[in-house]
């Protein structure tokens, strides 16, 4: 297992982690009515690209040969969500969506490695 593949697998795991402890902080302040603004379709979409991006790294660390292309497929959903989010919760607040930017530039740049340096 490369330095690479365990970076990876670690940042995958973290922003897995976080986007449910995202969802755990808005269902305890808010309750019912924070999953109802933002939409079953968005939850049910977040949720899935946690479940991916878990998956991903987590056979990153244990070395399955099929780790990466999950890997991959979970960076993809990562990126359309935070560019998705971005500009929804920039609207809302500056901090979450310079975040969300943020997380969007340092996922693009990972896909972008992990395709051109193999």
């Amino acid at each position: 297992m490369t330095l690479w593949s365990v970076l990876l697998a670690v940042y995958e795991v973290a922003v897995g982690l976080g986007i449910l402890g995202w969802w755990a902080f808005e269902w305890a302040s808010h309750g019912r009515s924070a999953l109802l603004a933002f939409g079953l379709s968005h939850i049910i979409a977040e949720l899935g690209t946690t479940f991916v991006l878990l998956l991903g790294g987590i056979s990153l660390l244990l070395d399955d040969p099929r780790a990466l292309g999950t890997a991959l497929v979970g960076l993809g959903m990562l990126l359309y969500a935070t560019l998705n989010a971005s500009g929804q919760l920039g609207r809302e607040s500056r901090r979450l969506g310079t975040v969300m930017t943020v997380v969007a530039i340092v996922t693009g740049f990972i896909i972008a490695a992990i395709l051109l340096l193999g």
